[in-house]
Order: structure tokens, then C-alpha cells, then sequence
């Protein structure tokens, strides 16, 4: 079996590899985290930006109607959104994911979709207000065969054929936001649990890619489509540098996701 986690270009032969991890800032970031922040916590809270971005995505899951909008009028019925909300916000994804994990039923899954989209923030207004909207844009069965699938896998590659699966059978929904879902129903996971989310602060912050019209390495600005082959492989490579980094480090890759996500969200 070839060894995916240094994408090479056949097993035997003279390799090259194609993509690159900045461990060394990582650990620089992780580092002054760690120096900066006194108290013992798991996981740093999102930050203003994400308070921002979530109020955005609210006003256009509102003005979508229907599911979406009883969904805002249930969970964040006040405009006025704060670090806290945010934060509660997430732990309710987490019950309902428990709850899901539990029963295995498809009857609260469309809701639990739409919360992620919300905590996700505003770039993923997409399958709200383009083509058509969501029923048009997102295929449920897909989707229940994607989280199922994300609590379950024993393999990497599993999950990531599942999620090239899922972007085949939807539309206006990229990696970033699909990695968003995978996030939240992997923390059940026994083989790894809370594969970290993948967009572009952390590729642009942590990932390059080999250009051959430059002749070098440079910054991946957005994650690739895991519908071709370089997205796949990509996804992979990320994630398995970020399991090595949490077995170096000895921290849950929630815990690193987080404090990579913030610092590049404030800091790009």
C-alpha cells in the first residue's frame, strides 16, 4: 500500500512530494497560545469575527424562510448576538450530534444541518441564496451517509471518498463548510474523533502546494474541490499532518483547530 500521508507519486519509485505543512509555525502559534493563555481550557472560545459573520449568516438563513428561518427563531430568536450565544450555540450542536449518534434517525438531521451552517458563518450562505435554494443545493440522503460515515470510518480515505461522494450529489457547498460538518459528527469517532475543519485561513496559513508554472512551492489561497483528485489528496494530507501534530503535541485536535483558526482569523 502506498503511503498517503507523503502523496507520492507511486510506491517504488523516485517520489516528489506535492504538498507542504508549515509544522514549524504551527508549533510556534500553539506555543505562544499556551504562554499567552494562564488558564487550563480545552478550547478557546470563537472570537468578535465569528460573532459578526454568524449575524450575517442569520439574516440570510432569515430571509430564506421556511426550516432555516424556524430553525433562527428557535435557537437565536435575538439579534444581537454575543461571544456567549455563540459559544451555547456550539454545545447545542454537540447535545443534538449526541442525540444523533444515539438514535441514527434522519428526523433531527436536517436541523442539525442547518445549525452547523449557522455556526459555520456567512461564506456559506451559498445554499441559501443561490441555485434555488436549499433543497435544491443539498441532497439529505447524501448527507446522512456523509455523518454517518464521519462517526464511523476506520480510515481516513473513507471519509474522504464519502465527502467527494457528497460534493457529487450537491451543489454550492465547498470543503470548508463540508469539513465544518465532519468537524462536529467526527468527535464520536473511536478510530479519531474532531478531524479539524479545513478552509482557507488554515490553508492559507499552513498548507502550499507545488507549482510547476513557478517552479516552487506556494500558499494554497482556498481548499481544492474534493471532487477531483487534488482535493482528495490534499484534505488527506492536511489532516494527517494535523493528527501527527496533535501526537506531538499531546493536545485534541479541537483544541489546535481552534487556536490555528483564531490566530489566523486575527492575524492572516
Amino acid at each position: 500500500m502506498c503511503i498517503n500521508r507523503t502523496f507520492i507519486g507511486g510506491c517504488g519509485r523516485i517520489f516528489f512530494m506535492k504538498f507542504k505543512f508549515n509544522r514549524e509555525k504551527a508549533i510556534q502559534i500553539i506555543e505562544l497560545s499556551d504562554q499567552t493563555n494562564s488558564f487550563d481550557d480545552s478550547q478557546q472560545d470563537l472570537t468578535e469575527k465569528a460573532v459578526i459573520s454568524i449575524k450575517q449568516m442569520r439574516r440570510n438563513m432569515l430571509n430564506a424562510g421556511g426550516k432555516p428561518k424556524e430553525i433562527i427563531l428557535n435557537y437565536l430568536h435575538n439579534k444581537n448576538i454575543s461571544i456567549l450565544d455563540v459559544k451555547k450555540l456550539e454545545e447545542t450542536i454537540n447535545q443534538r450530534v449526541l442525540e444523533y449518534s444515539a438514535k441514527n434517525t434522519e428526523e433531527k438531521l436536517e436541523e442539525l444541518f442547518h445549525l452547523i451552517q449557522l455556526w459555520g458563518g456567512n461564506t456559506g450562505r451559498n445554499i441559501y441564496v443561490m441555485g434555488g435554494g436549499f433543497y435544491n443545493n443539498i441532497n439529505i440522503s447524501s448527507y446522512k451517509k456523509l455523518v454517518d460515515t464521519a462517526m464511523n470510518f476506520v480510515n481516513l480515505n473513507n471519509l474522504i471518498n464519502q465527502i467527494h461522494n457528497f460534493k457529487q450529489d450537491s451543489t454550492n457547498i465547498c470543503t470548508p463548510f463540508i469539513t465544518k460538518h465532519t468537524r462536529f459528527f467526527s468527535q464520536h469517532n473511536k478510530f479519531l474523533s474532531w478531524l479539524p475543519i479545513y478552509d482557507s485561513l488554515l490553508s492559507y496559513g499552513l498548507m502550499s502546494v507545488w507549482s510547476k508554472k513557478h517552479n516552487k512551492y506556494i500558499k494554497v489561497e482556498k481548499p481544492s474541490n474534493p471532487k477531483t483528485k487534488k482535493g482528495k489528496d490534499e484534505l488527506l494530507y492536511y489532516w494527517t499532518k494535523m493528527i501527527e501534530l496533535s501526537n506531538e503535541l499531546n493536545k485534541p485536535l479541537n483544541s489546535l483547530e481552534r487556536i490555528l483558526f483564531n490566530h489566523f482569523r486575527n492575524d492572516p
